[in-house]
Order: structure tokens, then sequence, then C-alpha cells
């Protein structure tokens, strides 16, 4: 079997650059979609896994800096929140696209 590449370990300060840790590892060059999820409850992330694309988590209400600099960066085309507005706010998407450049 040939050896697997990578870091030994992606990691960040918290969970949230955590996540984006891993989206940039997995998606160096960026991609057309960024989806969000809760950090609170894993539920949604767990079940979007088979998604093509970066999933980074961010509070129900509020859009980490680490995450709002990784979208400023990588230009995403389309910002996908997954769950309800009870699970991520309209603001935090709405946020999240203005960090992406979406109008």
């Amino acid at each position: 079997m040939p050896p697997v590449e990578g870091p030994d370990r992606l990691d960040g300060a918290n969970r949230y650059e955590t996540s984006v840790a891993i989206a940039q590892f997995r998606f160096p060059e960026g991609s057309p979609v960024v989806y969000l999820a809760r950090s609170n409850d894993f539920a949604d992330s767990l079940a979007a896994n088979s998604l093509l694309g970066p999933i980074v988590l961010v509070k129900s209400c509020d859009l980490p800096i680490a995450v709002k600099d990784y979208l400023e960066d990588t230009e995403p085309q389309r910002v996908t929140a997954l769950g309800g507005v009870e699970a991520i706010c309209d603001d935090v998407l709405n946020d999240a696209k203005d960090a992406a450049g979406i109008s």
C-alpha cells in the first residue's frame, strides 16, 4: 500500500480555526462553494460530509474571525448554511456572503 501523504495533525487555536485548517488542506485552491455548520451540534456537518466542498464551523449567531478571513481569502461563488435559521442565523449567512464578496 502506498504511503498516505499529509500532515500528522490539522489544528488551530479553537474549533473554528481547526475547521479552516482542514478546509485549506483539503481545498488548497479554494472551492466554488463553502458550507457553514454550527459548532455546538454536529448533526448537520456529519450529514453533509459527502458534499463536495469545505465545511467550516460557525457559531449559530456569530461568524468567527477565522472563517470570515477564510471566506475573504478564497472568495467562493456560493456559501450555504447547513440547517435552518435556528441552526445558523440569517445574519451569519449574510455576513459570510459579504465576506466572500457575494451580493
